[in-house]
């Protein structure tokens, strides 16, 4: 699955939850660093601050 969103243009490919796969930029799941995961959605879609 992470192969097709790359091929259809996904950037960064998130996964809800925990685990380790293949194609699988980073994880979402109750305990990350929000924060993190914030800004590096705002750096990739080239939002200024």
């Amino acid at each position: 699955m992470a192969a097709a969103l790359r091929r259809a243009g996904a950037r960064r490919i998130w996964l809800a939850g925990k685990g380790d796969y293949e194609g699988v930029d980073g994880n979402l799941f109750t305990g990350c660093d929000a924060l993190a995961v914030l800004r590096t959605t705002l750096d990739d879609l080239e939002v200024t601050r």
